[in-house]
């Protein structure tokens, strides 16, 4: 996706919210350096780090979910922040998944979930 060499689509997207999510869980962002170039090198030819790596621990479906929202290939990602959603809410208090998937209101593109979270200390 990062090449974009493929057409985007919202899991672009998605691969944000797996680098969000990988520097929120271990302190770094997936491919830390200050330097631009590398940055961009590192996203498009280096697989990302497990937070296993990192010395932290987090449990196994939660680590199998960055690591998917940070593949390389679209279709090995999350098709969906609904389905996002729906894989973070055991990690998020008060979480409702249904609230991710409920239809009635025009969905704003900016703002997916109906009720926004934080992850929940494990």
């Amino acid at each position: 996706m990062f090449s974009g060499q493929a057409r985007l689509d919202g899991r672009s997207d998605l691969y944000a919210v797996g680098c969000l999510l990988h520097h929120m869980i271990t302190g770094t962002p997936p491919f830390a350096t200050d330097q631009p170039a590398l940055l961009a090198s590192r996203h498009l030819s280096s697989p990302p780090p497990a937070i296993a790596d990192s010395g932290v621990k987090v449990p196994q479906p939660l680590q199998d979910l960055v690591t998917a929202l940070l593949a390389e290939r679209p279709d090995d990602c999350p098709t969906s922040a609904a389905e996002v959603y729906t894989a973070l809410a055991p990690y998020l208090p008060d979480a409702n998944p249904g609230l991710a998937v409920r239809r009635g209101l025009v969905e704003d593109p900016c703002r997916p979930f109906f009720v926004p979270q934080g992850l929940r200390p494990v």
